[in-house]
C-alpha cells in the first residue's frame, strides 16, 4: 500500500521573523486628479508581444505617498492606438528633457536614469474599463514656478 507523507512547511529551519513596520506606507494609493509635486522613484519598460509600456513609480512629495500609476503605451503595432502612443511618447520626451537625458535612441538603460527626477505634474484618476481597477495617470509636466 502506498503512503503519502506531507513534508512539514519550514521544517528544520529557523523560525520565521518579519518586520512589517511601515508596510502600510509602502502600499500605492490613488490621489484625486490635480497638480502635484512628484518624484520618479523607478522607471522601466514593460515589453508585451505587440506593445511596449512605460511604468513610472511616482511619489507625491508632500505626503511621501507612492502612487498607484497606470503604465503608458509608448509603442504599439495596432494602428488604432497611434494617437494614444503619440501622446505618451510626447510625455516621455518631456520627462527625458526635464531630466537632461537624450531623447533619441532611448533604451531601457536611459529610462532607469529617470529615477530621482522631480517635477510638477498633472495627474488624473481613472477606472479601468477592463478590470475596474482605479489608478492614477500622469497627464503632463507643468512648468516650474519661478
Amino acid at each position: 500500500m502506498l503512503q503519502f507523507t506531507r513534508k512539514k512547511f519550514n521544517s528544520g529551519s529557523a523560525p520565521i521573523k518579519l518586520n512589517v513596520s511601515g508596510a502600510s506606507q509602502r502600499i500605492p494609493i490613488v490621489l484625486d486628479g490635480g497638480v502635484y509635486s512628484l518624484e520618479i522613484k523607478a522607471a522601466r519598460f514593460i515589453e508585451l508581444s505587440d506593445k511596449v509600456l512605460l511604468k513610472l513609480d511616482l511619489e507625491e512629495q508632500e505626503s511621501g505617498a507612492l502612487l498607484d500609476t497606470r503604465p503608458g503605451m509608448i509603442q504599439a503595432l495596432e494602428p488604432g492606438l497611434a494617437s494614444l502612443v503619440d501622446r505618451e511618447q510626447a510625455l516621455l520626451e518631456s520627462l527625458l528633457t526635464h531630466a537632461g537625458l537624450p531623447t533619441d535612441d532611448v533604451t531601457a538603460e536611459t529610462i532607469v536614469k529617470l529615477a530621482g527626477t522631480r517635477f510638477t505634474g498633472r495627474i488624473a484618476d481613472s477606472i479601468s474599463q477592463k478590470d475596474g481597477h482605479r489608478s492614477n495617470t500622469l497627464l503632463e509636466l507643468l512648468p516650474e514656478a519661478a
